[in-house]
């Protein structure tokens, strides 16, 4: 993801007071305990929180990988 992006999606989620790590481990949320740092860890609490998240990602473009084709990609 390009330095921009990051800034400008930083900046989006603080403003809109939504949850978020940059570089969290992937290793404690996997089953087999793999992975490396995420760009951006989002943890919504609830599912307005989730539509928010997911609009201001949209805006931003922000590429994304929904869970399925996480897993998928990993095994």
């Amino acid at each position: 993801m390009q330095e921009q992006t990051i800034t400008a999606l930083c900046a989006a989620l603080t403003a809109q007071q939504l949850p978020f790590a940059q570089g969290e481990p992937l290793a404690p949320h996997t089953t087999f305990k793999i992975g490396g740092p995420a760009a951006f860890w989002c943890t919504p609490r609830d599912a307005e929180q989730l539509r928010r998240t997911l609009q201001l990602c949209r805006g931003k473009r922000c590429p994304r990988l929904p869970a399925r084709q996480r897993l998928e990609h990993t095994v």
